[in-house]
């Protein structure tokens, strides 16, 4: 199955970086996240350089992945390249954007509905509250008692 080369993670901060560590973890090699996994944050993103980076094979080889961080604070007029780029986007590079809600006219999720994938946390039913909670103690090394629990 070929995976497709936008991704968007909206909603809740745990479940979002959960999903994206998974989806790293698929698409490259843990020997090679130095080289070619690249985090970058909206506030500062410069789509040229970006776009510039994604059009240059990797020293290493194989996949390059540009996470995106804060997607919401992209500046609106800057979606110009990114849009021409995903009318004919490269083979092996991927982005993850994530963010933690984005209005219904953000131009990203028009790229994502056209050419990628939306996981929203917030309106997904697939975990209840409480198996939220428990994740989240899980991983802080937490417990909770039975009478907190109640």
């Amino acid at each position: 199955m070929v995976k497709p080369f936008l991704f968007l993670f909206t909603g809740d901060e745990f479940l979002r970086r959960s999903q994206i560590d998974s989806l790293i973890g698929e698409l490259v090699p843990h020997s090679l996240r130095l080289t070619n996994l690249s985090h970058l944050y909206g506030y500062d993103l410069n789509f040229l350089a970006l776009l510039a980076q994604a059009r240059t094979p990797s020293l290493m080889g194989g996949v390059q992945v540009f996470w995106i961080s804060r997607a919401e604070e992209i500046k609106k007029g800057d979606w110009t390249a990114f849009e021409a780029y995903c009318t004919q986007p490269l083979d092996q590079n991927y982005f993850i954007f994530e963010a933690d809600e984005l209005s219904d006219a953000h131009p990203l999720l028009k790229l994502v509905a056209r050419s990628g994938k939306h996981v929203n946390f917030e309106s997904q039913n697939t975990k209840s509250g409480i198996e939220v909670l428990r994740a989240k103690l899980r991983s802080a090394g937490k417990k909770l008692t039975p009478d907190a629990w109640e």
